[in-house]
């Protein structure tokens, strides 16, 4: 049996884990690329940014996929109840103006 219970590990242990969450008093910030042929100059955009907590993260699904078989479910729709559950942590909308 296992050394540590997967309660507190959050994770069965043969599981990889990857650093998703931010530290306290941490930050981390998100690079994207907007193909310019996209964006028109002197145009107005619209950037809506959300920070969303989700209870666990979707790779995490496969694993951990077959307690939710108990109860009938499928994969897609253990995934669609996750989601409906995240939280909306912060949002904030912003609107750039492509300079010409």
């Amino acid at each position: 049996p296992p050394t540590a219970p997967t309660a507190v590990l959050m994770r069965p242990n043969s599981s990889r884990t990857k650093k998703n969450s931010i530290e306290p008093e941490g930050h981390r910030w998100a690079k994207y690329t907007v193909d310019p042929a996209l964006l028109t100059p002197g145009e107005t955009y619209t950037v809506n940014m959300k920070l969303i907590a989700q209870p666990l993260p979707a790779y995490f699904l496969f694993v951990s996929s077959a307690p939710g078989f108990d109860f009938n479910l499928s994969l897609r729709e253990i995934a669609k109840r996750i989601v409906d559950i995240s939280i909306n942590l912060w949002e904030t909308t912003k609107t750039v103006t492509i300079e010409k």
